[in-house]
């Protein structure tokens, strides 16, 4: 049994449909979510009414209690509590009451899903003592957490990009760059549960060292448009610097025309399409630059 995992959906319904997409790619033969259907984003019927049509097995999160008989909503910043009430006006009755069935803990034969944590479900796992005592709380081989596997997808890309350029300065093997690939990041899940305050500084340390990497690289590259990866390098400064005054919560008020955290992962899109076609110029170079490195 193959499943497709997904988390914290929040009411995004263009993302949904985007990994839905990918998952049917896969040809899954199940979807699980671990909460959060709704929240923060517009279209939580539309969401509700996706998952209840590909029979989700899903969990509650937080969001989707409090918007189902507003439990817990006292411990929402005042920002997220106003999103939650929007959206708790926006529901219908039908997925109102889908959201308030929804348990808070499924047992499969292997394996377990919380939202949060094991028994103390809406809990964070912010570092090792949080996972000691996590694992202390359940007898399952296996438990799959929300709210982790959005920092880990750039930390997967930041180290593609460094990876990538040691490469090209130090001539790796193949079976090297994957297992440092894959070493690497699992060093960076390790930080990301041990020290979570320090995703955002630990993301801008690994990009700068693919920059210095690159900038490297570049010059044994002859014929390599320089004009994309200075696109992307603004795109990514710009993005970095809403990231982290989006701490304010400032820009990402529910009613707001400027959503911060939107326009985060829109220009970090971005910059990942500029960086293919800095990477394709390299490519598309004359046969002379390529015989001269």
């Amino acid at each position: 049994m193959r499943y497709g995992i997904i988390s914290d959906v929040h009411s995004n319904m263009e993302a949904l449909s985007a990994v839905l997409g990918e998952l049917d790619s896969l040809q899954i033969d199940g979807l699980i979510c671990l909460g959060d259907i709704v929240g923060y984003g517009p279209s939580p019927n539309e969401c509700c009414a996706t998952l209840i049509g590909r029979d989700c097995v899903s969990i509650a999160g937080n969001h989707d209690e409090a918007a189902a008989n507003e439990s817990g909503i006292d411990y929402f910043s005042p920002l997220a509590r106003e999103a939650i009430e929007w959206n708790r006006a926006a529901l219908s009755r039908e997925h109102l009451e889908y959201l308030g069935a929804l348990p808070r803990v499924r047992a499969f034969p292997t394996f377990d899903i919380v939202h949060g944590a094991p028994v103390y479900h809406f809990d964070y796992i912010l570092d090792v003592v949080d996972a000691q005592a996590a694992f202390g709380r359940t007898d399952a081989s296996l438990t799959f957490v929300g709210q982790f596997f959005d920092v880990m997808g750039m930390y997967l890309f930041a180290t593609f990009v460094l990876l990538y350029a040691v490469t090209r300065v130090s001539r790796l093997s193949e079976r090297t760059f994957v297992a440092g690939y894959v070493g690497l990041n699992a060093l960076l899940a390790y930080v990301l549960i041990a020290a979570p305050g320090l995703r955002r500084w630990v993301f801008a340390a690994v990009l700068i060292g693919a920059l210095v990497v690159e900038s490297r690289a570049r010059r044994a590259s002859a014929g390599i448009d320089q004009r994309f990866l200075q696109a992307a390098l603004a795109a990514l400064a710009t993005a970095f610097f809403i990231w982290i005054l989006d701490l304010t919560k400032v820009l990402c008020a529910p009613h707001s025309w400027m959503q911060g955290h939107a326009v985060w992962h829109l220009l970090c899109a971005a910059a990942t399409g500029l960086g293919y076609l800095y990477y394709r110029s390299e490519r598309s170079a004359s046969p002379l630059a390529i015989a001269s490195r």
